[in-house]
C-alpha cells in the first residue's frame, strides 16, 4: 500500500492485489488530536472489469471469470462469498440479467446468496431484480434477510413504494427485517425529504417495539415527519410507560429535539416523576436542563428536584443544581422557593451550596426576610471547616440575617398561636391560581387549604382534590 504521510488525506488509488490480483481502491485520511493520531484506511473491492477491449485484455477476463466460477465451490464460505460478490457485480455493470437471475437463484448455498445481494447493493434499479430478492426475506440466514431487506427498501423508496415499505415494517417481530428497513428509510427521508405520512400509523407502533434501534429510528422519523402526533399523543404516552426504558428514549427525544418547533411543555410532570428512578433520572435531568437554556417555565418540576437533592442518595445533585441555577437565574420565581432551599445547605455537596448560597444572596440584595434560614446557616458554617468564598458568603448571610429586629419563622406550621387569624388574611387574587398543578398527580382540581402571612408576602398552601396531597404552591406580594 502507499505511504500514509502524518496529517494528509490520500483520496484515492485504484491499485492490484500482487497475490490475486484483484483490483480494489485505497484512500486513507489522518488526523491530529492533541497528542493522538487518528488514521481511517478505506479499501473498496472493485469489480473484474477489463482497463481496455483489447484481445489480451478479453482473454484476462475470461480466465478472471472462469477462476470466479470455480471459486464458488470453494470449502471457505468468505472465498465463495467474495466471488459471488464479485460475480453479481459484474453481470449487473454488463446489464446481464441472465446470469445474474441463476446466480442469486440456483447456488442454493447462504454464502454464495449473500455475496450476491452484496455485489448489488446499492445499484439495483430492475424491477426484475427486486422480484428475486423477496423470497429472500424468508431466508434463515439472518444477514441475508437484513441486506435483502436493505436493498429492497432503497428500490422502493426509489419508486416512492410506500405500500412495500409497510409490508416489510409490518415484519415487527423480525428486527433483520425491519431494522434496516427503518434505517434506510430514515436516512432517505432526512437527504430527499420525503413525505412519509402514509407511514406514520405503523411508525407510532414501532415506538413500543421491542429492539431499542427499531424505537430509536421510528422516533427520528416521527419527530420530524408527523409532528402534531408526536407531540400529543406519542411522547406523553411514552414518558407514561410502564417501561422505564421507554420513558427514558421519550426524555432523550425531547431533550434531541429542543431546536424544533415543538412544544414540549405537557411533558414537565412527567419528567418530574423520572427523577426519583434511578433507571430514567439521567434523561429526565438531560432533558429539563435543555428546556431551561430554551427558556421553558419549570416551576411545575421544581419541588421534585429539590427533593431529589434532599434525598441522601439523589441523583445528580450538580446536574440538578445548576439545572436551578439557571432556571433562577432567568425569572423571580426563587423566592418562593427559599424556605425549601435552606434544608439544603446541610447537604455536603459543593455544588449544591453554592447554588443555594447564590439565591441567598440574590435575596439579601434585595432586601427579602430570609430569617427562617438562620440554623440551617449556622449548622453549615459549623460544619464547614474550609475558610474559602462559600463560607465567607454564609458568614455575611448570617449578620444580614442578625441585623433583623426579629428572628420569626414565616413559616410556621398552623399550630403557632402567634400566627393571625388567616380566615382575615386575603391575598390580591383571591382566586386559585389556574396555572397551578400537583406535583404529584399533574391534576389542576386543587383546592386553597391555608395561607400564612410572611411579612411582605401570603403564602398560600395548596389541596389536591384528586390525590389528597398538600403543599406550598404560591405566593402574593401585600399591597
Amino acid at each position: 500500500s502507499p505511504k500514509i504521510n502524518i496529517g494528509e488525506t490520500y483520496s484515492g488509488k485504484i491499485l492490484a492485489c500482487p497475490h490475486c490480483g484483484r483490483r480494489y481502491k485505497y484512500s486513507y485520511e489522518v488526523e491530529i488530536e492533541d497528542t493522538i493520531t487518528l488514521t481511517q484506511i478505506i479499501i473498496d473491492r472493485l469489480p473484474p472489469l477489463p482497463t481496455d477491449n483489447s484481445l489480451v485484455e478479453e482473454k484476462k477476463m475470461t480466465l478472471v471469470l472462469s477462476m470466479l466460477k470455480d471459486d464458488l465451490l470453494h470449502p471457505l464460505e468468505i472465498v465463495r462469498e467474495n466471488s459471488a460478490y464479485d460475480l453479481a457485480n459484474y453481470y449487473l455493470l454488463k446489464k446481464q440479467m441472465d446470469e445474474l437471475k441463476i446466480l442469486l437463484t440456483e447456488s442454493k448455498d447462504e454464502a454464495t446468496e449473500l455475496g450476491a445481494i452484496k455485489g448489488i447493493a446499492g445499484k439495483n434499479t430492475f424491477i426484475e431484480i427486486a422480484e428475486l430478492l423477496e423470497p429472500f426475506l424468508n431466508s434463515k440466514n439472518n444477514l441475508i434477510r437484513s441486506e435483502s431487506s436493505s436493498e429492497l427498501t432503497g428500490f422502493y423508496l426509489s419508486r416512492n413504494d410506500l405500500t412495500n415499505i409497510k409490508k416489510l415494517l409490518e415484519n415487527s417481530d423480525d428486527q433483520f427485517i425491519v431494522s434496516p428497513c427503518i434505517q434506510k428509510t430514515y436516512s432517505t427521508f432526512v437527504h430527499q425529504k420525503m413525505n412519509l405520512k402514509e407511514l406514520h400509523p405503523i411508525l407510532l407502533n414501532l415506538l413500543n417495539s421491542k429492539e431499542e434501534i427499531v424505537r430509536r429510528f421510528s422516533d427520528y422519523i416521527l419527530s420530524i415527519s408527523a409532528r402534531d402526533s408526536y407531540q400529543n399523543y406519542t411522547l406523553l404516552k411514552r414518558l407514561k410507560s410502564k417501561n422505564p426504558q421507554f420513558r427514558s428514549e421519550a426524555a432523550a427525544s425531547i431533550e434531541r429535539n429542543l431546536e424544533k418547533e415543538i412544544d414540549f411543555s405537557l411533558a414537565i410532570p412527567e419528567l418530574s416523576k423520572m427523577l426519583k428512578h434511578s433507571a430514567t433520572a439521567y434523561y429526565a435531568i438531560a432533558a429539563l436542563k435543555g428546556m431551561v437554556f430554551k427558556e421553558y417555565d419549570i416551576n411545575l418540576a421544581i419541588p421534585s428536584i429539590i427533593k431529589e437533592l434532599r434525598k441522601k442518595n439523589g441523583n445528580s445533585k450538580e446536574e440538578l443544581s445548576t439545572t436551578l441555577s439557571i432556571f433562577f437565574q432567568k425569572n423571580d420565581s426563587y423566592e418562593k422557593y427559599l424556605h425549601l432551599l435552606s434544608p439544603l445547605l446541610e447537604i455536603k455537596n459543593n455544588s449544591v451550596s453554592y447554588m443555594v448560597y447564590d439565591l441567598f444572596e440574590r435575596a439579601r440584595k434585595n432586601n427579602i426576610d430570609i430569617r427562617y434560614s438562620k440554623k440551617y446557616i449556622e449548622r453549615f458554617l459549623k460544619e464547614r471547616k474550609d475558610n474559602d468564598s462559600l463560607r465567607e458568603g454564609a458568614v455575611k448571610l448570617l449578620a444580614y440575617i442578625d441585623s433583623m429586629k426579629e428572628n420569626k419563622n414565616p413559616f410556621e406550621k398552623d399550630s403557632d398561636k402567634d400566627l393571625p387569624d388567616r380566615k382575615s388574611i386575603k391575598p390580591n387574587l383571591v382566586e386559585i391560581n389556574t396555572f397551578l398543578h400537583c406535583s404529584k398527580c399533574n391534576s389542576d382540581q386543587i383546592e386553597k387549604k391555608r395561607e400564612i402571612n410572611s411579612g411582605n408576602q401570603i403564602l398560600v398552601w395548596y389541596k389536591c382534590i384528586s390525590c389528597g396531597n398538600e403543599e406550598f404552591m404560591d405566593a402574593y406580594e401585600l399591597d
